[in-house]
């Protein structure tokens, strides 16, 4: 997440764009002294919510963001939960994650970057914020549409016995 505040940082005067962070991660106090020390006003702390308000939360947002850290372990792929919330959402993502092959990537509901590297984070939400609402609301198609049908409980749940009946 630090790397999502130093884009916020270069982004500050281009008033079209806000960070909301939510959450009590463990940088959560270290992100809030950055944004305090460089004097962000773009950046807004949020605390935890229920899970069952989550999707009302992302409905708010344009654009979604994960991000990682640069490690090996991520070749072998990752599994992050918010995922699964966001394609829900219907919205365009951010994926600052080294993995080959990411579902974002292969169901394009977003645009995957290197983790750890600010600059690709500003020139995705400079590229994104420039997509007319209609590019991203069809980026954002593609994310709830393959969640719908890939990634339901219902259905994992028959692909799993699928597989326990060989």
């Amino acid at each position: 997440m630090k790397f999502l505040i130093k884009a916020a940082a270069a982004l500050k005067n281009n008033k079209r764009f806000v960070f909301v962070l939510v959450g009590a991660g463990s940088q959560k106090e270290e992100l809030m002294q950055m944004v305090k020390k460089n004097k962000l006003s773009n950046c807004l702390f949020l605390p935890p919510i229920p899970k069952t308000s989550i999707p009302a939360l992302l409905n708010k947002f344009d654009i979604l963001y994960a991000g990682g850290t640069h490690s090996i372990l991520h070749s072998y792929g990752t599994s992050y939960n918010k995922i699964t919330d966001y394609m829900l959402a219907e919205k365009p993502i951010i994926f600052a994650v080294d993995e080959p092959d990411s579902l974002i990537e292969k169901v394009g509901c977003g645009i995957q970057i290197p983790a750890e590297n600010e600059t690709d984070i500003v020139k995705t939400i400079l590229y994104l914020g420039n997509l007319s609402l209609k590019e991203r609301n069809e980026m954002g198609e593609k994310g709830r549409n393959y969640a719908i049908k890939n990634l339901d409980y219902k259905v994992l749940a028959t692909k799993y016995l699928e597989i326990l009946k060989v």
